[in-house]
């Protein structure tokens, strides 16, 4: 409601700004005429006016009294009345004129001599408020007439009839007219209709200076303070003597001065917008932190003007030393008669009129946690900065899906050398080797970064750093109607988390859909977390890890016998049984040495899938496979070679011939490059036959050595993909009785198993062919290495795996992310299980896999497909426990906020002090971490608060966008005071509000903006 109001002052202000442009650009010379006339007449009548309130006639003689007459005065609130002059202040013979003379707006006014009237005295009782002197220069006083719609006759005298036409037959409206009393006692006059012809009179702006939004808004917050507004236009610190010049903690009373300077022209109902320009120039001297044009803080500027103001009107000229109280005399005092004595020390150096009415104490107890001895200690405040609740942390869920091994997938994957059993039916709690998927659930801090998030998941689940990888989950709905009725056609697709991004509230925001504030009872945000699935087999030569050559031109000697050795032994491990069950061989330094063995002497040696380093056009070189051999038709002697470089697309192959081989522009693997430090990472997304445009369940992330060949990258991903597979019965819903579904399964994990075992051994075959270890095939009778065919291996992997791979549940197909439309994704290729071509070669960045599950049963669309189940960790349920919030809580929180009782609440309650904090305990007499609450003991007439909206650490920074849901009348504070606290009655703890200070934006930049209620 406070922006509905905003709005409306917008508006009018807008209104009346617009129709004096209109009429300053009127080109009618009888209408600038008029006008003209009318000014002059004005400001003629103006001066009569000042003059004969002065005491003085036309010819400048002093007049005897000007009691009794009646002109429009303005009251403390803003509203203009006509009133009757109660009382006049003649300057003395004593009194210097000169200095008074100084005081007024104008340079070029007349000295006030002795005898001449320098304030009247108008009784505002009628209306609410009480007798005030006014200077005769304010602008709270005005001709009669001026501001008010009538000639204003006395409502008893007014001769109107039934119709509301006089006798003149003009409409006129009836108003009050305020009298003189000779009593003491209110008149019995009533409020009748309008006072002002303004409606939006008083609700004047202020223009931006450069970037001076900040000082506006703080500004008009003062302004619609009411008592302090009336105590500034009607110059009564200067009537009660208030202005402190003396003062070495205020600015000598001229920001005070000029405060009421631009107050009074702000509520004269003359302008509807002002340039602060002579404030700003005072403030600035004054407060030279805001003398620059830079972005500021409206609440610190606010504070900062209202202790200037303090310290302007602070009657205590010479403040004396006060000391504190002794704790021994508050340990044995009542806590009343502690809050008084507090209260009377703190004024015996600060008495103003923010004092009066803007200021408040606060109790605040510090409770020692090893002698139970409480503190008690009273401190005076002007503005109370309240936090918000439960915003210090965000919780994330974290599901982790471990790679699949012989340890947590023993159906497809167990051993069969016996290093361990088959069948685990003994499953420990997370973390643990045995387990598919954990989850954990994290508390963090909102401005943590994910390192630290997977920091402490790696401490939980024991996982190294380096094979933990990130990811929330992001759902697209499908495109077409048909689909898009359907709960479950959506496209899940993984955004990987950097390491060093953050903060955490950043990517927990992503996941909710409130996304601003994260209440104790809110879903936590899921963090989808995978192990890599590449585990490279450690080899360890002299008791150090073997080194990967990163090139070949860059090994020294003394290397050499080590990268001989390191290759040795991958030679023996490649291929064993526990590959890709528990381990994976390093095939770097076999690439290397496959490149040269194979390395062509003569244009009849080259091989399809060779592994080579060529130079482009522009003298660069890149790694890449030799995919195409062809007859030169220019020269029979000669061959193409076109080569796929690794991680571009086929477009930019380019062609070779083989002169290019002895020129050197083609040279062995990584004699010019240097080998990939990251694994090949592409994404596995789920779906079935009959819908295979349509993912289900979550991707995964999988990850390949570069220079694995096609066959031996398809066998991890079969291994992997046993994780979905390894024990369907229970997701559906058939029983282990049924034979033909349990004998399908069975079918099913060896057929895997086969296959990876098929896949494995070809691969060792091929890598020993190629180096000259062995014979390329039993069948073919040829002296070992001697005439090595790649390609009649390859041929003889696809006929074995012709029988198994239709056993398989799942198709394999290769789709280009790229492709959006679904009669683009029907070109999906089929995954060709290759030897002669690497992964790395074959799939780039654009490119994912997927596997499309086959429908076992005609009856209904059934799948083998099954997710595992999340084994909880221990301190999840912690973490998770339900806090069992009441019903008159929870509605706190409607409206897509919180309620301000909330944040008054968090002020309050008891907190545990930091060691930063040094609280010392009196009778320990050693610093402690105490317990610390705060109450509030007395308040203020005017209650100002400050939402602790900017929250930052040591890296990031944030703003706290939740909205605060407050009432506009009526707020009780009886409910955070102290039950000790004095009060006269119970009218003194409720509140209405007077305005609110908005700030749009973020940390680097924004605008504020005031609202205020225009009856304030």
């Amino acid at each position: 409601m406070a922006n509905c109001k905003y709005e409306k002052l917008l508006s009018i202000l807008y209104c009346r700004q617009s129709s004096q442009l209109y009429f300053l650009c009127s080109t009618w010379p009888r209408e600038a005429a008029a006008k003209a006339g009318r000014i002059n007449r004005d400001n003629t009548e103006d001066e009569q006016f000042r003059r004969s309130l002065r005491g003085l006639d036309a010819d400048g003689n002093l007049i005897k009294t000007i009691i009794g007459t009646f002109i429009d005065a303005m009251d403390p609130a803003g509203r203009w009345y006509q009133a009757e002059i109660a009382g006049i202040d003649r300057v003395k013979d004593s009194e210097s004129s000169g200095s008074e003379s100084d005081e007024k707006e104008d340079d070029d006014s007349e000295r006030a001599r002795p005898g001449e009237i320098r304030a009247v005295k108008i009784d505002f009782r009628d209306v609410g408020g009480y007798e005030e002197w006014i200077l005769v220069e304010s602008d709270r006083l005005a001709v009669k007439g001026r501001f008010t719609q009538d000639s204003m006759k006395s409502l008893d005298s007014s001769d109107t009839s039934t119709n509301g036409k006089q006798s003149n037959g003009e409409t006129k409206s009836l108003s009050l007219v305020l009298r003189r009393h000779s009593t003491k006692e209110p008149s019995a006059f009533q409020l009748s209709s309008s006072v002002c012809s303004f409606p939006g009179f008083g609700a004047c702006g202020l223009a931006n200076l450069g970037n001076t939004c900040y000082a506006n808004s703080a500004l008009q917050c003062i302004t619609y303070m009411p008592l302090l507004r009336s105590y500034l236009i009607g110059d009564q610190f200067k009537l009660r003597g208030d202005v402190n010049k003396n003062n070495p903690l205020g600015t000598g009373g001229k920001l005070l001065e000029e405060f009421a300077t631009l107050q009074r022209h702000m509520w004269s109902g003359k302008d509807g917008v002002r340039y602060p320009t002579k404030f700003r120039a005072s403030l600035g001297k004054s407060l030279q932190q805001y003398a620059a044009a830079d972005q500021q803080d409206a609440q610190e500027l606010l504070n900062d003007l209202i202790d200037a103001l303090h310290e302007d009107s602070n009657k205590v000229v010479k403040k004396p030393y006060v000391e504190g109280l002794e704790d021994r005399w508050v340990d044995q005092t009542v806590l009343t008669r502690v809050g008084e004595e507090s209260w009377r020390r703190f004024l015996r150096r600060n008495r103003s009129i923010i004092t009066n009415i803007g200021m408040g104490q606060v109790l605040n107890r510090v409770t020692c946690p090893v002698c139970q001895h409480t503190s008690r200690n009273f401190d005076p405040f002007n503005m109370l900065s309240i936090p918000f609740p439960t915003v210090s942390n965000v919780v994330f869920k974290c599901e982790l899906l471990r790679r699949a091994t012989a340890y947590n997938c023993p159906q497809t994957l167990g051993l069969k050398n016996g290093r361990r059993s088959k069948v685990h039916t003994k499953h420990k709690s997370p973390p643990s080797e045995q387990s598919l998927m954990e989850e954990y659930v994290i508390t963090m801090s909102r401005l943590a970064d994910m390192s630290e998030l997977k920091q402490k998941l790696h401490e939980l689940c024991g996982i190294p750093l380096h094979r933990l990888k990130l990811f929330i989950t992001n759902e697209k709905k499908m495109g077409e109607e048909e689909n898009a009725s359907n709960e479950g056609n959506v496209m899940l697709n993984l955004s990987a988390v950097p390491e060093r991004e953050g903060p955490c509230l950043q990517f927990a925001r992503q996941s909710n859909t409130s996304g601003e504030f994260v209440s104790p009872d809110e879903v936590p945000t899921t963090i989808i977390v995978f192990e890599s699935t590449l585990n490279r087999r450690p080899i360890v030569i002299d008791d150090e890890p073997a080194k990967v050559p990163t090139s070949v031109l860059d090994s020294s000697p003394k290397d050499e016998d080590r990268i001989a050795e390191s290759f040795e032994e991958d030679l023996k491990t490649n291929g064993s049984p526990d590959e890709c069950r528990l381990f994976d061989t390093d095939p770097t330094r076999i690439a290397i040495a496959m490149s040269r063995a194979l390395w062509p002497e003569l244009a009849s040696d080259l091989k399809l899938g060779l592994r080579v380093d060529a130079k482009d056009q522009r003298s660069h070189w890149f790694s890449g496979t030799v995919v195409g051999i062809s007859p030169d038709p220019l020269d029979d002697t000669d061959l193409k070679v076109k080569v796929h470089f690794d991680n571009f697309s086929s477009k930019w192959d380019l062609m070779y011939t083989f002169k290019d081989f002895t020129l050197r522009n083609i040279q062995p693997l990584h004699s010019h490059t240097h080998p990939k430090p990251k694994a090949t990472e592409f994404q596995i997304l789920h779906s079935q036959s009959d819908k295979p445009t349509l993912s289900f369940s979550h991707p995964f992330m999988i990850q390949c050595d570069p220079e694995w060949s096609i066959a031996r990258a398809g066998a991890h991903i079969l291994a992997q993909a046993s994780r979905f597979i390894e024990n369907p019965l229970q997701s559906s819903g058939i029983g282990s009785q049924d034979f033909e579904f349990t004998q399908k399964y069975r079918e099913t994990l060896a057929a895997i198993s086969r296959t990876i075992d098929i896949i494995v051994e070809a691969n060792q075959k091929y890598v020993n062919a190629a180096l000259f270890t062995e014979a390329q095939s039993e069948d073919v009778d040829t002296e070992a290495g001697v005439d090595f065919d790649g390609s009649f291996m390859v041929e003889r992997l696809e006929r074995k795996l012709c029988s198994l791979l239709p056993k398989l549940p799942f198709d394999v197909r290769i789709r280009d992310t790229t492709q959006s439309s679904d009669e683009d994704h029907e070109d999906d290729t089929e995954f060709e299980f290759r030897l002669d071509r690497t992964i790395g070669n074959y799939i780039n960045a654009r490119h994912c896999v997927l596997l499309e599950w086959k429908i076992i049963s005609t009856s209904e669309p059934l799948t083998l497909f099954c997710n595992p189940v999340a084994a909880l960790h221990p301190s999840a349920s912690k973490e998770m426990k339900d806090e069992g919030r009441s019903e008159k809580e929870r509605t706190k929180y409607a409206h897509g906020g919180m309620h301000l009782d909330l944040c008054l609440n968090e002020f309050c309650k008891k907190q545990s002090l930091e060691e930063s904090d040094c609280w010392r305990c009196p009778k320990c007499k050693d610093v402690r971490l105490g317990q610390q609450s705060m109450k509030l003991w007395r308040l203020p007439d005017l209650l100002t608060f400050h939402l602790k909206r900017f929250n930052c650490s040591a890296r990031w920074r944030e703003k706290i966008t939740t909205k605060i849901n407050f009432p506009l009348t009526g707020l009780n504070m009886k409910e955070w005071c102290d039950n000790d606290a004095p009060s006269s009655s119970e009218e003194s703890y409720v509140y209405d509000l007077v305005g609110v200070v908005n700030h749009y934006g973020g940390m680097t930049g924004g605008h504020y903006v005031a609202a205020f209620k225009m009856t304030a």
